[in-house]
């Protein structure tokens, strides 16, 4: 090949993975100047068109590059108008290199972050767990809590039995038993008994139910359930604990 058309290449090539940069930071600086607090649209987001979700999943689990642009059309689109579930999902196709743009990893931060404040319960988790972990920064219980506490209270169960976990040892937030055993009791009845049996969250000697160191878990779990509906993880969930 001829050098000079070498060069050529290399400028066109270097030209549009610059553009893709900007691109990817123009948006994450957009929703950052005009999204003040992003909106939880849940009942109308990105989340529940299926011509979005079909395309992200051709993308992610197929590598469809022509869904891939068009996922990213879909949630580009939504996050430019402050949907705090188009940004979680953007970023999430983003974090997974699934883009045709380059986004950079403190631009998908900042999507994920406005996501966490605009209510999206995954988003919220990440948060938690971000802080609970101390991978990128120093660790936070406290805030780890605030934010584990906040996807709880969205129905998001890993959470939950996180808010479990740390009220019932006091790490993070003031020692709470009888709230602890509440949550645990939600965690149980939704089939999921073994975050808190093996999982970083795990608590409960095996065998043992929240309802056996509580009897009155079970009544404090349907009064959460009822004063937060969204609080529960499965539509219609039937405490039994």
């Amino acid at each position: 090949m001829n050098p000079d058309n070498r060069s050529s290449i290399f400028v066109v090539v270097a030209m549009l993975l610059w553009t893709s940069v900007v691109n990817a930071e123009s948006l994450a600086t957009l929703v950052e100047r005009t999204c003040v607090l992003p909106r939880d649209t849940t009942s109308v987001s990105a989340y529940l068109e299926l011509e979005g979700a079909e395309a992200a999943s051709k993308c992610q689990n197929n590598g469809d590059k022509e869904a891939c642009r068009l996922a990213e059309k879909i949630y580009g689109d939504r996050a430019r108008q402050c949907d705090a579930y188009a940004m979680w999902f953007l970023a999430d196709l983003a974090e997974s290199g699934d883009l045709e743009v380059v986004m950079p990893s403190s631009e998908i931060a900042k999507l994920q972050l406005f996501a966490a404040s605009g209510g999206v319960p995954k988003a919220q988790l990440w948060r938690g767990l971000h802080y609970y972990s101390g991978d990128h920064d120093a660790r936070d219980p406290v805030a780890a809590f605030a934010w584990f506490e906040k996807a709880a209270l969205n129905g998001e169960v890993v959470a939950q039995a996180a808010v479990a976990k740390m009220l019932y040892i006091g790490e993070g937030v003031d020692r709470d038993t009888k709230e602890a055993l509440t949550w645990a009791c939600i965690v149980v009845s939704n089939g999921s008994r073994n975050l808190l049996d093996r999982s970083p969250y795990g608590f409960l000697e095996p065998g043992v139910a929240p309802s056996d160191l509580d009897p009155k878990a079970s009544k404090r779990a349907r009064a959460l359930l009822k004063a937060h509906p969204k609080a529960a993880p499965a539509p219609g969930l039937k405490i039994s604990c």
